[in-house]
């Protein structure tokens, strides 16, 4: 399959099945986008998407069975607000921001495995994807940042 269609692994994140899908995605691209496009640039959020994005790709590769159909940016935007979750915590600022992103991420963990029809690999390897982006681009804690306590 990704032999003779490749081009699938990454068009795959742009295609939707509805407005409602679409504007969800928009919704998590903006709140957790909008921490690290602010502070750390355009270039590292485009990195941490599309990253995100393809390593959602992988997993669905790896998980699905055949028949199944996968599409959405989900596993990129949900990619995205795992990076914030990095960029915030060794950012040391904003607990309940960085509360609110954990938040975020497990409540869609929950409904991923609640409701079948989401993609598993999708979800599960964007945040993995968007983890691993994050400690590479965010990963440094600053010298003088309290290191105590989980948030």
């Amino acid at each position: 399959y990704l032999k003779e269609e490749w081009y699938r692994f990454f068009t795959s994140v742009f295609i939707h099945f509805d407005l409602g899908h679409i504007f969800g995605n928009m919704i998590g691209l903006w709140g957790g986008g909008r921490i690290i496009e602010k502070e750390a640039g355009h270039l590292k959020m485009m990195v941490c998407y599309f990253f995100s994005a393809i390593m959602g790709s992988l997993f669905v590769c790896l998980m699905a069975d055949s028949g199944s159909i996968t599409v959405g940016a989900s596993g990129g935007v949900l990619g995205v607000i795992a990076s914030a979750f990095i960029f915030m915590r060794k950012k040391g600022q904003n607990k309940q921001q960085t509360l609110g992103i954990l938040f975020c991420l497990v409540y869609n963990l929950y409904n991923t495995f609640k409701y079948p029809e989401i993609s598993v690999g999708g979800h599960v390897g964007g945040i993995i994807g968007g983890l691993l982006a994050g400690l590479v681009l965010f990963g440094k804690r600053r010298e003088n940042d309290d290191q105590s306590g989980m948030f």
